[in-house]
């Protein structure tokens, strides 16, 4: 019942960075009018691995500079409307084939290439005065030998983290019932482990109260002492005070799904959607469509039973003939497809029905591949992508590709409208998805 802002991905392929701090003001003013102080973001991994299963287009893509430039801008906004942003996963979650929430991944990357790289957003947040951090369950030896997971490892939450980065916000840990940690450590210890590493806030505790037990028996056998306790509250409190916390608080229920679906925010996800679209392949510049001479035009949208917005869309635009393929299809409807999308002298194809993971190959079929490469051996074929920009590596034989990054009513309309020049073309793509592309 809220508004849905673009995935990270698809805000790093922003150029206007101005919009991504009025999006952080947005969220920042949404969470407050829910009685919501803290919000998780921004997600500052420069997502450098293709395969992540995680992070992936929870970053803002693989440029470090642009990772903590967008960062800021989100951060700053949220916090200039009084919600406490977080810079997430330290030390860096963007380059593991591994998903924290079912194992430990593993990083064997020097210290100094987690300084010149993973560290570098979080080294630009923390000079910004973002007001927390979130540390991840990743084990890295260059950081911490031991093999501790960095959420409960005092080398890394406090020795990197406080001390050599000087951060001086609050520090959650992840979830600690992601299984990065609760596979190895039972509810209650881990809880232990990851206040006395430095964390100060417990996320999602498995055994609160046994958490609490076990932090007791620490401080009885001097493994942490109560003025280190009494300072670590007294953070959490001045943290509290600085939200207006100390104050009575009140949720006014009275057009609260109004003002949470307001015009203005509505207005500014389509803006947002519209500057992500990205031109990534354009051979001899023929789009957006300027001189339409073509008499034989065909849409062919790939993954909705039906016709899809898309094609609703550019029906306003040119005299096409529109056909659909459901995602459930065989070598054999593709084959009776080609015959007939062979005779025309343009087809524009929308590709729907896509995932995140790449272990799924974002859902992009051997089948639809080999249909769409034979297709272009025939006549000239606009690919329309609304998914996963690291899908295009299947692609890289179309001469003529947009990229949507997300398939909603807002990408639906703003990649009609940019295949047609209503609308002007401006992202770029924020990570490599192959040589080509």
């Amino acid at each position: 019942s809220t508004i849905s802002f673009p995935h990270q991905i698809a805000l790093g392929a922003v150029a206007d960075n101005k919009l991504i701090y009025e999006m952080g003001r947005e969220v920042g003013r949404e969470c407050k009018r829910m009685g919501i102080h803290i919000n998780f973001a921004p997600d500052v991994d420069v997502n450098n691995n293709p395969d992540n299963p995680v992070i992936n287009d929870r970053s803002f893509g693989e440029d470090k500079f642009k990772v903590a430039l967008k960062g800021i801008e989100y951060a700053d906004g949220m916090q200039d409307e009084g919600v406490l942003a977080c810079a997430k996963h330290f030390p860096g979650h963007g380059d593991v084939n591994t998903d924290s929430h079912f194992d430990l991944p593993l990083i064997t990357k020097s210290i100094s290439a987690f300084d010149s790289l993973e560290f570098y957003p979080f080294k630009i947040l923390f000079k910004n005065s973002v007001g927390s951090a979130m540390v991840a369950h990743l084990n890295v030896p260059a950081l911490d030998s031991s093999g501790l997971p960095a959420s409960i490892s005092p080398r890394v939450t406090t020795t990197w983290l406080k001390d050599s980065l000087n951060f001086d916000g609050l520090v959650f840990s992840d979830a600690l019932n992601m299984k990065g940690v609760a596979k190895y450590y039972k509810p209650g210890t881990v809880d232990s482990l990851a206040f006395m590493a430095g964390c100060d806030i417990l996320v999602f505790s498995e055994d609160a109260s046994r958490g609490i037990e076990k932090l007791k028996q620490s401080i009885d056998s001097n493994c942490i002492s109560m003025v280190e306790i009494e300072q670590r509250v007294k953070k959490v409190l001045a943290y509290k005070y600085k939200l207006g916390l100390n104050k009575p608080q009140h949720v006014e229920l009275e057009n609260l799904r109004e003002d949470l679906n307001n015009a203005k925010a509505k207005l500014l996800r389509q803006k947002l959607y519209e500057q992500a679209i990205t031109l990534a392949a354009n051979q001899d510049n023929l789009l957006p469509f300027k001189d339409w001479n073509y008499k034989k035009v065909a849409s062919l949208s790939i993954g909705n039973s039906g016709s899809s917005l898309f094609q609703r869309h550019i029906n306003n635009f040119a005299e096409i003939d529109f056909f659909n393929q459901p995602y459930e299809h065989n070598e054999k409807s593709f084959t009776v497809l080609f015959d007939t999308l062979a005779t025309y002298d343009l087809v524009i194809i929308d590709l729907h029905a896509m995932v995140r993971a790449a272990s799924k190959n974002y859902n992009v079929t051997e089948e639809e591949r080999k249909f769409i490469e034979a297709l272009t051996g025939r006549t000239k074929v606009v690919l329309c992508v609304f998914g996963n920009p690291y899908a295009l590596k299947f692609f890289e034989f179309i001469p003529w590709v947009l990229e949507a990054y997300e398939d909603n009513d807002a990408t639906n309309l703003a990649t009609a409208n940019a295949l047609f020049g209503a609308e002007k073309i401006s992202g770029k793509l924020p990570v490599t998805a192959s040589p080509v592309f």
